[in-house]
């Protein structure tokens, strides 16, 4: 095996293995907290399912456009 290959293939191998040390944790950590995704639903957002309410007020007048 020529010396640049063999060099090549373990700085590969190095780079591999802190990748793998460094990512592995995140996905075997336990975290028990309640995250974003475990959140309830915010009340301030709408259902879909839901009509908009009413705002009670009344429509703004449309200016009319000069020409």
């Amino acid at each position: 095996m020529r010396p640049g290959l063999r060099k090549a293939l373990v700085v590969a191998l190095a780079a591999v293995l802190a990748t793998v040390v460094l990512v592995l944790p995140h996905f075997l950590s336990r975290d028990d907290a309640p995250g974003p995704a475990d959140a309830p639903p915010s009340p301030s957002l709408p259902d879909s399912s839901e009509s908009p309410a009413p705002t009670g007020g009344t429509p703004m007048p449309i200016a009319p456009q000069e020409r």
